[in-house]
């Protein structure tokens, strides 16, 4: 093994078999890798995802929290929306909110809970039964199962309102607006 000591760069380079193109190339794929790497970082992920459902005939969405903390979300959303009419650990209830783009006097429900992966490759979702459940139920969580937080949106005769791209948009931005400021 070569010594190092007091040796120049090209010296050292020679023991490698190394000439300066390549380490220059070397050098720019590692400054590459870098701003790749962070390009993709956790603030740049999406902090809510859309599903679209067919009901009654109408494309409906259903908002889920990711990549966020779900607590900490929760907590911003009553921040935001005011104090809910119900508030389980498992289910949170909002009337007569409003968000510009949507309407006025919205109904807004937020599920909490675990998926899970059942034996016949089902899934099962069940939200937190009190604040005991949601703790052991977390800490106890297998690699089949993950937290989800679903908020869905209706009107004041129950009917899920978020059924264009439009509300879809509003929504979201609100969502942006509002948890980004978590991350």
């Amino acid at each position: 093994m070569p010594k190092f000591k007091n040796q120049s760069l090209k010296t050292i380079y020679s023991h490698f078999n190394v000439n300066r193109i390549t380490m220059k190339r070397i050098l720019l794929l590692a400054i590459f890798a870098f701003f790749a790497i962070n390009a993709f970082s956790q603030s740049d992920l999406p902090l809510v995802k859309v599903s679209h459902d067919e009901y009654n005939n109408d494309t409906v969405r259903t908002f889920t929290l990711v990549n966020t903390d779900h607590d900490q979300s929760i907590k911003k959303l009553i921040e935001v929306w005011g104090a809910p009419v119900k508030n389980t650990p498992g289910n949170i209830s909002w009337q007569n909110i409003n968000i510009p783009g949507v309407g006025e006097n919205i109904s807004i429900e937020l599920y909490d809970g675990i998926l899970g992966m059942l034996p016949n490759k089902g899934l099962s979702f069940k939200t937190f039964r009190d604040a005991s459940d949601k703790e052991q139920r977390i800490k106890n969580m297998t690699d089949n199962e993950h937290r989800i937080t679903d908020i869905v949106f209706f009107n004041n005769m129950r009917k899920k309102i978020i059924n264009s791209e439009s509300t879809e948009n509003a929504v979201m931005k609100f969502f942006n607006e509002n948890l980004k400021k978590l991350n």
